[in-house]
């Protein structure tokens, strides 16, 4: 592989131990994704930036491998990112750590694709609404999904993966219906 050009301000390299091209565009202050990448892009990295959101899928989702994300100021992740995820044919990372999600939208169940996700240290509101991601931290790839912890709630600083949805007061849930 050929080493890639880098835009921005990014710095961008090959990484002879996995063979990938990295973009790294981290502390860059950014506020909104950047619009494009060099084709051959395996990994993207965007953390420590001032992200809030990541509601506009860009075609390079679509030639990504990997997209670090982590210590932003992202506050919801949208239906249109799920789906883009979902188009994805390489997409197979994405870390989410550190950000200021307080939930993630039940499409997430959908990302099968991806073998890796990490979302830890996030401010998760755990409440009815979310009980499902309950089944979800036991059943996928998430990495650190033994470790997600609620932030806001009645269940504060309980592991999400351990909810009792019966203190909680909730009636059926995602974990209680099938799939």
């Amino acid at each position: 592989m050929q080493p890639i050009q880098c835009l921005y301000d990014c710095f961008c390299y090959y990484n002879p131990y996995n063979r990938t091209n990295v973009y790294d565009c981290s502390y860059q202050n950014y506020t909104a994704l950047p619009h494009s990448v060099q084709p051959g892009t395996n990994w993207l990295i965007l953390c420590n930036n001032s992200l809030t959101s990541l509601s506009i899928p860009q075609t390079y989702f679509n030639v990504t491998s990997y997209i670090d994300v982590s210590t932003n100021n992202i506050l919801a992740i949208t239906d249109n990112i799920i789906a883009a995820f979902n188009k994805s044919n390489t997409l197979i990372g994405v870390n989410l750590t550190y950000n200021k999600l307080k939930s993630i939208p039940i499409g997430f169940r959908t990302l099968s694709k991806l073998q890796k996700i990490w979302m830890y240290g996030n401010p998760f509101d755990c409440n009815c609404d979310m009980t499902w991601m309950i089944n979800w931290l036991n059943t996928t790839t998430v990495q650190d999904g033994k470790s997600i912890r609620c932030a806001t709630g009645s269940q504060i600083g309980t592991l999400i993966y351990k909810l009792n949805t019966t203190k909680m007061g909730c009636g059926p849930t995602y974990t209680e219906l099938p799939h």
